[in-house]
């Protein structure tokens, strides 16, 4: 008799993360889940309630490597910009495309919560470093963030290729526009 392959739930959180990386979240369930393994669908409802468990972890998964993207741009430029973070966004397009797909087209309000989030932050840099103040500060933000999301779609769709230093380029590029838009000129 041969001997039975054990599963580790480890294994099952590991293999979810890779099926959401590669496929998408919306073709993450257990059938694709047990392909990736290479086993039966039994040992995710082994270790598992259901396959909501499941997801809930890959998204927290997601959402840490989400961080961790934010973070190398955040150490390789010593603080978080306006720079880094909309030059993030652009980097998970390149390195991670079905969690960009994930965060900014399938699940927009994952997205706009990021910007909201980190906007608090681009919004002060702006009035602190550049003079723009109230609205002016949120339509520059604003402008800069579509911008960057329209451009990671671009990188994401396989339109362009991603290199870190023309990226950072056009997140300048947008922001010289916006900020000549809406009333300051560097």
């Amino acid at each position: 008799m041969s001997k039975t392959k054990t599963i580790m739930k480890e294994s099952i959180i590991d293999g979810a993360f890779a099926v959401f990386r590669k496929y998408g979240y919306e073709n993450l369930n257990a059938r694709s889940l047990a392909r990736e393994m290479n086993c039966s669908t039994q040992p995710i409802y082994v270790n598992f309630k259901d396959m909501d468990q499941v997801k809930k972890i890959a998204r927290k998964l997601a959402a840490e490597r989400y961080q961790e993207i934010l973070g190398e741009a955040e150490k390789k430029y010593k603080k978080l910009t306006y720079s880094n973070y909309y030059l993030g966004i652009v980097k998970l397009a390149a390195y991670e495309p079905m969690l960009f797909k994930y965060y900014y087209i399938d699940h927009q309000e994952l997205g706009k919560k990021a910007f909201n989030d980190y906007g608090r932050e681009t919004f002060v840099e702006l009035n602190k470093e550049y003079g723009l103040k109230g609205k002016a500060a949120g339509k520059v933000s604003k402008n800069l963030f579509n911008c960057v999301v329209a451009y990671g779609m671009l990188v994401t769709l396989g339109y362009t290729d991603f290199d870190e230093t023309e990226a950072l380029e056009a997140v300048k590029r947008y922001f010289v526009q916006s900020t000549e838009k809406y009333g300051f000129t560097e």
